[in-house]
């Protein structure tokens, strides 16, 4: 009997217990950390989605006479071409707020990781909308003082990114 009881209680059991213990802890610990960032990033989206939804006017794509073009989305991201000529084309996130629209860039799609870390930082690029009418858009960039006038316009290629 009292090997049993032995066994029951043997020290060679208890770091298995522990580490096994940590191990359900730690899990439990990331699986709380990404669920908190996906309910973050969710909650993002839907407040740009709610921002942007006044702005509808905004969403389409729109030419800089013929410097560039850009493709506001409804769900507060975009694509861009700096060049009519090329083929490459960039990623960004967009918002409306206060009159102003806010642009955060990237060269690639964001990853999830990425998102998560810019959640809570601002907007890069920031341009005051003086006009806006269902053919144009003209912004004013308060970091060069210049004024930027878009005219509605069709990209197929970039609008299928």
């Amino acid at each position: 009997m009292d090997e049993q009881f032995e066994n029951v209680i043997s020290p060679r059991l208890a770091p298995d217990r522990r580490r096994v213990t940590w191990i359900v802890i730690v899990g439990l610990l990331l699986l709380t950390i990404a669920l908190a960032c996906m309910v973050a990033l969710k909650r993002n989206q839907a407040i740009a989605s709610a921002k942007n939804a006044g702005m509808s006017p905004l969403v389409g794509t729109w030419r800089n006479g013929e410097q560039s073009v850009l493709n506001l989305r409804a769900d507060g991201t975009g694509r861009h071409r700096w060049n009519l000529e090329s083929s490459e084309f960039g990623y960004f996130e967009w918002e409306v707020a206060g009159g102003q629209l806010r642009i955060r860039l990237f060269s690639k799609p964001p990853s999830w990781r990425l998102r998560a870390m810019l959640l809570f930082q601002n907007y890069g690029d920031q341009f005051e909308i003086v006009e806006k009418s269902d053919s144009v858009l003209l912004l004013h960039d308060s970091t060069s003082g210049n004024e930027i006038r878009l005219e509605r316009c069709s990209d197929p290629e970039l609008e299928a990114q």
